[in-house]
């Protein structure tokens, strides 16, 4: 087993030689080290980082972000995806600004208390910011030192991630905390991948556990595949005499938490609507007065963590309109569309039908 000074230097002296050059690399500003590390938990770098400008554009400082609104913040996170995390960040910079009056705690213990938060995030804004010598497990880190010390705990478990959290520390390099958390991240994003990891060329192809023991595919230790639900909704583009479009807001404790979506049905099973009939059985929403057929536009599917969405957009013309629609329902012009946040399959099909790629 390689020793902890020898593992350190061997992979800081890696780092000099591979660097990565992002919008947050050497950043000592707590606040965007921040923003990026939420943008990365669930984005890689590449894309990350232009997600990462045009946030840091619009709200340069945790005050800004505080003052924001809700929706304001969607907005700039749409095509993110798991927008809990922007609701947290506003939560999270309005704790910054009244409880630590606008400036970003030092200590570890006072970064976790607030909101969205754990201790990857805050061991990252620590280690960072302020140099404190905490290490940050993240995926990739798990990954480099499951592989290299054959780790062969499953990291999820409670006992796993107590048991990697104390190795990253003994491992830690705990003069050169910020520098070495960056460089065994880079070392396990741009070479000790999770997929054909280049073992060939590693500088501790001698030392690791899962090369020298032919078996790198097993580690880390994984989950079984988790079952994704299968759901199906059924969206509505209605447009009224002024050309104006009908939106509404997922209020319900569920996926896309207070995002805009076109008037939407939901189904237990896969299945196609073809009249006005229909639509009323289903809907408690719009309710109709005339037979009359539609036309489905586009259908689509789109995996989530832990569902699978299939999406089926029919559009209707203005003699379609219904004769009543509930008060949530909303007519928007569509120039303000853009002042909206939607899941990115209603941004993606309102994109589509602006540059007329679809005919009634």
């Amino acid at each position: 087993m390689i020793r902890p000074k020898i593992f350190s230097k061997k992979l800081l002296s890696w780092s000099l030689d591979h660097p990565r050059n992002y919008p947050w690399t050497g950043e000592k500003d707590p606040y965007k080290i921040w923003i990026s590390e939420i943008i990365l938990q669930q984005t890689r770098s590449d894309q990350g980082k232009s997600y990462f400008e045009n946030f840091i554009k619009k709200f340069p400082n945790v005050k800004r972000l505080a003052k924001a609104t809700e929706d304001e913040i969607l907005s700039s996170w749409q095509g993110l995806g798991y927008y809990s995390r922007a609701r947290n960040l506003h939560h999270a910079a309005k704790t910054i600004v009244e409880k630590f009056k606008g400036h970003f705690p030092r200590a570890m213990e006072n970064i976790k208390s607030i909101k969205g938060i754990g201790q990857y995030s805050a061991a990252a804004i620590s280690s960072f910011a302020f140099d404190t010598p905490e290490a940050v497990v993240d995926g990739n880190v798990v990954r480099v030192l499951s592989r290299i010390l054959g780790i062969d705990i499953l990291f999820n478990s409670t006992e796993g991630k107590r048991k990697f959290f104390n190795i990253a520390n003994i491992y830690l390099d705990k003069e050169n905390p910020a520098a070495y958390n960056q460089a065994i991240m880079n070392f396990g994003a741009i070479h000790c991948k999770p997929k054909q990891p280049l073992c060939q060329q590693c500088i501790f192809s001698n030392q690791c556990y899962a090369y020298l023991n032919n078996c790198i595919d097993i580690f880390p230790v994984k989950l079984k595949k988790i079952v994704l639900k299968k759901r199906y909704f059924h969206y509505f583009h209605i447009e009224n005499e002024k050309g104006e479009v009908a939106l509404q807001q997922r209020m319900k404790k569920d996926i896309w938490q207070k995002l805009y979506e076109l008037p939407m049905i939901e189904t237990k099973k896969d299945q196609r609507f073809k009249s006005i009939e229909q639509i009323e059985k289903e809907s408690d929403v719009l309710y109709f007065n005339k037979s009359l057929k539609i036309n489905l536009i586009e259908t689509t599917t789109q995996k989530l963590s832990h569902q699978e969405i299939k999406s089926r957009f029919y559009k209707l013309n203005s003699s379609h309109i219904p004769t009543k629609i509930k008060h949530e329902v909303c007519f928007v012009k569509r120039e303000n569309l853009v002042n909206f946040a939607f899941p990115k399959i209603i941004s993606v099909y309102l994109k589509n039908f602006n540059q007329n790629r679809y005919a009634e």
